[in-house]
């Protein structure tokens, strides 16, 4: 809780808040703490490259780790399906 009280005095000083009207406040603070809350429970990595860099190497590697954390969305097979 400290953390984001932290958080949303140093976005109040960088965004300069004190400009804004008091609902424009209320609603930028509350937009600030939903996307720092989703941006914990979710995140998206991007793996691009080249033929036969690694990709699906390093797909099989996250899977290992993440025991089925990780929902794969493969977009050769994708390709390849509407083909």
């Amino acid at each position: 809780m400290a953390f984001l009280v932290i958080l949303q005095v140093i976005f109040y000083i960088v965004v300069d808040l004190s400009s804004y009207s008091v609902f424009a406040r209320l609603s930028l603070h509350a937009l600030s703490i939903l996307f720092l809350y989703l941006g914990t429970k979710m995140t998206v990595i991007g793996l691009t490259g080249g033929i036969a860099c690694g990709k699906s190497s390093v797909v099989d590697l996250l899977k290992e780790k993440g025991r089925d954390a990780f929902k794969v969305i493969d977009c050769d097979k994708i390709a390849h399906d509407l083909y």
